[in-house]
């Protein structure tokens, strides 16, 4: 094993809310299915043998899509597993929507660098940023279904070009600047 790795100080552990969310779930199913759900893993049975689970995870998350789940839609009709059927299907969703959806001052990402300095952005700043990233693009001419590919750090400004480009319609790649040949270990 990696000496360096086992000695590092770690950055970041759950908390308990962050725990608490399949257990909130599993109470939510219960209720609302007249389920008797002990545990986690009677959660995990339940979703790999009864599809409603997925119709209330999606429900569950607020997922925001263009066409409402429904039990009749839950999966490709005549299409077994093996086969990869299509999942909700006619429904779109857009990924940077559903991130977006929330707009307070709640913290949404944390930037850490590798000195150990942390930047908290909030909902309300990431939206105002995508928003003035989104709009910057739009007036450069990017469209739905443009490509937009980037060499940038990982770091909140490649969070905020790939949302806004998201947010467009668009289709957004990248890699890291540190990405290329190992010179030293």
């Amino acid at each position: 094993m990696d000496t360096y790795f086992a000695n590092s100080k770690l950055l970041w552990t759950p908390g308990n809310i962050q725990m608490a969310a399949s257990e909130v779930l599993r109470r939510q199913i219960n209720r609302k299915r007249g389920l008797n759900l002990k545990d986690y893993h009677d959660l995990h049975k339940y979703s790999v043998e009864d599809y409603t689970f997925w119709l209330d995870l999606w429900e569950f998350l607020g997922i925001v899509s263009s066409v409402p789940p429904s039990k009749d839609r839950i999966l490709e009709k005549g299409k077994m597993l093996n086969e990869i059927p299509n999942w909700f299907p006619g429904a779109r969703l857009n990924y940077a929507e559903n991130l977006l959806i929330r707009k307070d001052d709640g913290v949404a990402l944390i930037e850490a660098n590798e000195s150990g300095a942390a930047v908290e952005v909030t909902f309300r700043e990431l939206n105002e940023r995508v928003r003035e990233m989104a709009a910057a693009l739009r007036v450069n001419g990017l469209q739905v279904g443009d490509r937009v590919a980037a060499i940038v750090v990982n770091a909140t400004t490649g969070v905020v070009i790939a949302l806004a480009v998201a947010s467009i319609g668009g289709i957004f790649s990248s890699t890291a600047t540190d990405m290329g040949t190992q010179v030293n270990p």
